[in-house]
């Protein structure tokens, strides 16, 4: 994505990027202050889950909250260079609005309008919009701690209790794959941001926490001569440990009782690593 024309003014933040959201922790550090409270003329659509912008002139009724970002001067450009390496380009264009300001001083900014806001979108029910509250991060993980709660136990006579699991875990890779996305990069392959994942101190720690000296192999469904490893003090072949059985779950022709283990075992313990590294993430964007 292109940068904006202008990078001397500050930058609306009204999605990912407000601070307590994801998208905050890539440029923290190049930020001079940020000023609450501010709000643009237009409408809140959503879109793949994520806030769209519809700019209207500053006299229509529709306001859309946010902060103003301003971003130390000497690191403007490494700033906003940040939001455009997210590859934001297939929803947002840049442009430049007014923005108000505790409700009294204008100011000139840079935001992402959506591209086509209307289409493929819902109108929000809100002015405001939270990452907290995605549906992935709230109900589907409660579903899933709902679900290893119910299928404790194995029944050789009845498979459904494996097949749950296995949805689930699927289902708790899909939630990792949007906080990936929302953290790292919208855009790009889904593996290169989940190694993202593995460099972040929380999950190193929660990995230590969870499975503290825990050295086990899990070998390919489709090659089983190959395998990977989870080792406790390597975040890098843990997270590959995991995706591994995530990929074993698609293929056939494995026994079902020792897959039940593997996956019942596997679930717990992403489950709480997972939830450790996602209110890491949102508590250390809202102290900064």
């Amino acid at each position: 994505m292109d940068l904006p024309n202008n990078m001397e003014i500050p930058f609306f933040a009204y999605g990912i990027f407000q601070r307590g959201e994801l998208g905050y922790l890539r440029f923290r550090s190049l930020i001079d202050h940020v000023e609450s409270s501010a709000e643009v003329s237009g409408s809140l659509w959503i879109r793949d889950g994520l806030p769209i912008l519809e700019l209207t002139h500053l006299n229509d009724t529709g306001r859309v909250h946010g902060s103003l970002i301003y971003f130390k001067s000497e690191a403007s450009e490494r700033g906003y260079k940040q939001i455009a390496d997210i590859e934001p380009d297939k929803q947002y264009k840049w442009a430049t609005t007014d923005a108000t300001v505790n409700s009294d001083k204008v100011v000139s900014v840079n935001i992402l309008a959506g591209r086509s806001p209307r289409k493929g979108s819902v109108q929000s029910d809100s002015s405001m919009w939270h990452g907290r509250d995605d549906p992935y991060f709230k109900e589907a993980l409660s579903l899933i701690r709902e679900e290893i709660i119910k299928e404790s136990n194995f029944d050789l006579f009845d498979y459904r209790s494996l097949f749950r699991l296995q949805m689930a875990y699927l289902l708790l890779w899909t939630i990792i794959e949007r906080y990936a996305a929302l953290r790292y990069k919208l855009g790009g392959e889904p593996m290169s941001k989940i190694r993202e994942i593995s460099n972040d101190p929380s999950f190193a720690a929660a990995l230590k926490k969870v499975c503290p000296n825990e050295r086990r192999r899990v070998h390919r469904a489709d090659r089983p001569d190959e395998f990977a490893v989870l080792d406790s003090s390597n975040p890098a072949k843990a997270i590959e440990y995991y995706y591994q059985v995530r990929s074993n779950v698609t293929h056939r022709g494995k026994a079902a009782s020792k897959d039940f283990e593997i996956v019942q075992t596997s679930l717990k313990e992403l489950l709480e690593i997972f939830t450790i590294v996602l209110e890491a993430a949102f508590q250390e964007s809202r102290s900064v």
